[in-house]
């Protein structure tokens, strides 16, 4: 499941961070006693950073992806996707979508976490406490 929060909106406050709590409550309600709700982020320090626009390509049989990536700043990315989708032997389907990618500061996402899991554990790529210049960061919450 992708938790990350996609919005077609620009414009980002406290409003939207409460779905994120509300994604949570949620997650807490359909597990079972001790279950594991385990996620990862890219956290703001990773969308702020500059970065020259980025092509990735992805073939699936006789479709493709072409995603272009570039970071905005103010802890959000841009994502566009344009799919193709064959019809017919050279004839294919165009779909297009721009997406963007928020993030929160990583001790407010856990004491959030932690208002509704009994434990909430955070680590980066290497398995270890996750330091204020990590790109990712991971969560591994128990009910």
């Amino acid at each position: 499941m992708w938790i990350r929060y996609i919005s077609r909106n620009v414009e980002f406050s406290k409003v939207e961070y409460s779905k994120w709590i509300s994604t949570f409550q949620s997650v807490v309600r359909h597990l079972k006693p001790n279950g594991y709700f385990i996620f990862d982020i890219n956290t703001p320090f990773a969308l702020n950073m500059p970065t020259i626009k980025r092509t990735m390509f992805r073939q699936s049989n006789d479709d493709y992806l072409i995603m272009q990536y570039y970071n905005s700043g103010i802890d959000q990315a841009i994502w566009d996707l344009h799919f193709f989708i064959q019809q017919e032997m050279n004839k294919y389907l165009h779909y297009s979508e721009s997406i963007v990618e928020a993030s929160f500061n990583v001790e407010l996402i856990k004491d959030d976490l932690l208002s509704v899991f009994s434990s909430v554990d955070m680590f980066n790529d290497m398995l270890e406490a996750p330091n204020e210049n990590e790109q990712r960061v991971f969560f591994i919450c128990k009910k």
